[in-house]
């Protein structure tokens, strides 16, 4: 699997696993997205990027998009 590092490039790290999660989203793989969205939180960051790089909104919309279509 792909991995980039964090501590090289963060905005390029962010931009992935947004990215990623979106795919997972448009495909309907839900469940993964919110495993991706889980494993992130817990192992890098509870805000993801803290809004440095521009995708703590997009994850925040992302994450209230697959709460509803998983009905948690």
């Amino acid at each position: 699997m792909f991995s980039v590092k964090l501590e090289k490039s963060p905005a390029v790290f962010w931009g992935t696993k947004y990215h990623l999660i979106r795919a997972h989203m448009d495909k309907g793989l839900y469940k993964d997205a919110q495993l991706i969205v889980d494993d992130v939180k817990n192992s890098v960051s509870q805000t993801f990027d803290d809004g440095k790089y521009g995708y703590k909104p997009l994850f925040d919309a992302t994450i209230e998009e697959l709460k509803q279509k998983l009905f948690k």
